[in-house]
């Protein structure tokens, strides 16, 4: 189980998840709701792998906060080196390899927000890491889950419009060269698949589609060299 070090948990939060355990002895995870999720779950019960995943992608059970997990199912799965969105990544890895979770629709867990805290040291450079653990799981995506790449384009997508738009906005091209360079790559490889992807929203798909116009223009040279030789 993982807790925020400035956060806080109902007493009877884990005892009431080891309760769901040894009522279900056959799964992988207990799951609580948990605050400030993108998209909550409605149905309380198991879940499949192939539904956690799904449920992942979708938006829920970002954080790894809110779980209590049977150690033999992470085995070697290790949180990524890069610290933004890495529990994004650590929860693909996981629900990918559990059998079952079971979800209990109830928020135990209380998050402070400080302003000292990790999430907020280094942030402009940090902000970075999201792109490169969202396209990570984008990748294993593509191989392990292809019906389910459009709801992991939503979130490729939306990493690439926010990166870009700081950038642009900040004439930050030559500050941060190569992640720059790396994040219009990305969308130049997938800039038909975002714009055809129903699930993201009209207004950021125009948005795209001016990044796509800016950069292409900025570093044309650059890109076309990238993808010609990668």
């Amino acid at each position: 189980m993982f807790l925020d070090s400035d956060d806080w948990i109902d007493p009877e939060m884990l005892s009431g998840m080891v309760m769901v355990f040894e009522e279900h002895p056959e799964i992988d995870v207990v799951q609580t709701r948990v605050p400030g999720d993108f998209k909550q779950q409605q149905r309380e019960g198991v879940y499949s792998r192939d539904e956690a995943v799904k449920a992942l992608l979708e938006g829920s059970w970002w954080g790894p906060v809110c779980k209590l997990i049977r150690r033999s199912s992470i085995g070697d799965i290790r949180f990524p080196s890069k610290t933004i969105c890495e529990d994004y990544y650590f929860n693909y890895k996981l629900f990918s390899k559990i059998d079952s979770l079971y979800y209990v629709d109830k928020c135990c867990y209380h998050r402070t927000d400080s302003p000292g805290s990790l999430s907020k040291i280094g942030m402009i450079k940090r902000k970075f890491d999201e792109f490169y653990n969202v396209k990570a799981v984008y990748d294993s995506v593509v191989v392990d889950y292809p019906r389910y790449r459009q709801l992991a384009e939503v979130h490729l997508a939306g990493s690439c419009l926010k990166l870009l738009y700081m950038i642009f906005e900040n004439n930050a091209e030559d500050t941060f060269q190569e992640e720059t360079k790396d994040i219009c790559v990305c969308l130049h490889n997938n800039y038909w698949p975002f714009i055809k992807n129903p699930i993201i929203p009209l207004k950021e798909r125009v948005l795209l589609s001016l990044c796509f116009s800016r950069s292409f223009s900025k570093f044309s040279e650059r890109i076309y060299h990238c993808l010609v030789h990668n």
